[in-house]
């Protein structure tokens, strides 16, 4: 498998470096459809949209980008091109504490860099614990008491470093609000593309949004996409 996404990653770019947007973006959205959680691809992805004149989608995959990996430099400056033309779109909400922190986290190790450091530092503990009880008895047992209380500390680190969030992205472009899940129902609010809101609740083909500004709504979903990858409502 490793042999075919290299093979589509260098076909999409060469198509990408001809001009051919549309056939790149096939490309990098077929490794995408093979669980490729990768930010060079979302910002790849994202360039094709930003191309092909699809800023909803485009800032969507910039923010993908920026979930996995908060330093790549080329993500954050295409996504802030994106937000100066989407004059019409809300504020975006503000990310919740957890988030905050697993992006601080993310920004000096990834997940797997975190989760292989616990290890360590756990391997370490088991090795001290070994030498105590055979050769080296007189090792403290404050050693790998210390050792084991930071690879637990290592291992609530890596937890909190997984990507995660709930904002979601107009993709439409335009996305009117209800006051119920049904078009019957008051037509509260319209949002251009690359408008965004948290999730709350999930009805058929509706979901319940929340803004920036506190307002709820309720909207299509397939106009909507979650930044976090297969993410769902909690109810």
């Amino acid at each position: 498998m490793g042999n075919d996404v290299n093979a589509l990653a260098d076909s999409a770019q060469v198509l990408y470096d001809k001009g051919s947007y549309r056939l790149a973006l096939e490309n990098y959205q077929k490794l995408e459809a093979q669980n490729v959680l990768d930010s060079e691809l979302f910002h790849n992805i994202g360039n094709c949209f930003t191309r092909l004149g699809d800023l909803g989608h485009a800032k969507l995959y910039f923010e993908r980008a920026l979930l996995f990996s908060p330093n790549n430099v080329d993500a954050q400056h295409n996504l802030d091109w994106v937000q100066m033309r989407l004059t019409d779109e809300l504020v975006d909400p503000q990310p919740g504490l957890m988030e905050w922190l697993g992006s601080i986290l993310r920004g000096q190790l990834d997940t797997d860099q975190w989760i292989l450091l616990s290890l360590g530092v756990l391997v370490a503990t088991c090795t001290l614990l070994v030498l105590r009880k055979t050769s080296m008895p007189k090792i403290s047992w404050r050693w790998p008491l210390t050792t084991s209380l930071v690879a637990l500390f290592l291992a609530s680190l890596s937890w909190l470093s997984v990507p995660r969030i709930n904002k979601s992205i107009v993709i439409s472009p335009t996305s009117y609000g209800y006051s119920a899940p049904t078009e019957s129902s008051k037509k509260l609010i319209a949002l251009s593309a690359g408008s965004a809101g948290k999730m709350l609740e999930s009805k058929g083909e509706w979901t319940q949004m929340e803004l920036s500004d506190g307002r709820r709504a309720w909207f299509l979903s397939d106009q909507w996409k979650a930044i976090g990858i297969n993410q769902k409502v909690d109810y």
